[in-house]
């Protein structure tokens, strides 16, 4: 597959699907952000920028460079240039006359608003980001709450079904205090063990205080330590 390098921006484009001719009569500009790691990228507008200080001029030099570079290769002619711009002709002893670009009411307006939607441009932009930032901490914070949750329904399976007790704390507000775990509940821990997530581990292993090591060892067996998927047993990946 053949690709053309574009001599106006250098960018790659297969010739199979190159198509200038389709493409809009207009200088176009978009923005766009990230919606967060991993969940790639989504345009938050798009404006033209066709007229302006920046981008236009920039864009019409290297427009003439190549219609000079053409002029030179002989590829084109001045009087082609002339008729496909339809540009006059100078005639000998006249004086050609170009009339100054004056601003009617229209182009005020037109001026006008463009400065203003640029205006609007960045503000939106910057409210974006307030909102996007917003968005994310309200996230992180309903899954802290959620696992807040969850670790409180466990501790509080511990309390019903097994010999514990609850004590006041000052970093956790309470602390799970076991002091024996009978046999046959083992099965249970074992269901539970494959069914939390290994944060909310985290969390019920902070608030738990065994008065055994035995009762500790039951714990970390049955319950906190990551139970291996077949699949990652064949492999032998060590936890």
């Amino acid at each position: 597959m053949s690709h053309l390098r574009c001599p106006l921006c250098g960018k790659n484009a297969p010739l199979q699907n190159w198509s200038p001719e389709t493409y809009d009569m207009d200088i176009m500009v978009a923005s766009f952000m990230g919606k967060g790691r991993g969940m790639g990228f989504e345009k938050t507008e798009e404006y033209s920028v066709l007229g302006d200080s920046e981008i236009t001029p920039r864009i019409v030099e290297r427009i003439i460079n190549l219609l000079n570079l053409c002029l030179q290769e002989g590829i084109i002619t001045k009087d082609y240039l002339i008729e496909k711009l339809k540009l006059e002709k100078k005639v000998p002893g006249q004086v050609r006359v170009v009339p100054s670009k004056l601003y009617g009411k229209s182009e005020v307006a037109i001026l006008f608003l463009r400065i203003e939607l640029d205006k609007i441009r960045k503000e939106s932009t910057r409210n974006y980001g307030v909102y996007y930032d917003a968005r994310r901490q309200l996230e992180e914070l309903q899954k802290e709450i959620k696992r807040e949750r969850e670790a409180e329904s466990v501790l509080l399976w511990f309390l019903e079904n097994c010999d514990a007790t609850m004590i006041p704390d000052l970093e956790f507000g309470y602390r799970v205090i076991i002091n024996m775990i009978d046999p046959d509940i083992v099965h249970e821990l074992r269901r539970m063990q494959s069914g939390t997530g290994e944060d909310v581990k985290k969390l019920v292993k902070k608030r738990i205080t065994c008065k055994y090591y035995v009762v500790e060892f039951i714990l970390n067996e049955f319950f906190f330590k990551k139970r291996l998927t077949i699949s990652e047993r064949m492999l032998n990946i060590s936890f």
